[in-house]
């Protein structure tokens, strides 16, 4: 089995090597190798599970609509 090197999983994949790091390594089928990260080649292309982003709802005590003043 082949593995590649970060770089060459950036490329295929079309993303910059900080987003891999910044996702972490392991969601795309990373294995750290003796310091450095390896990836598979069978298992290259599988990115993080993309989750539904949460729209907070923080800003009430700013921009409520009851405002006192």
């Amino acid at each position: 089995m082949q593995y590649c090197t970060i770089t060459e999983v950036a490329k295929r994949l079309s993303i910059a090597k900080s987003t891999i790091y910044h996702n972490g390594p392991t969601n795309y089928g990373g294995i750290k190798i003796g310091g450095v990260w390896r990836f598979p080649e069978d298992k290259v292309g599988i990115g993080p599970e993309v989750k539904p982003k949460q729209i907070k709802s923080g800003y009430v005590r700013r921009f409520g609509k009851n405002k006192s003043a």
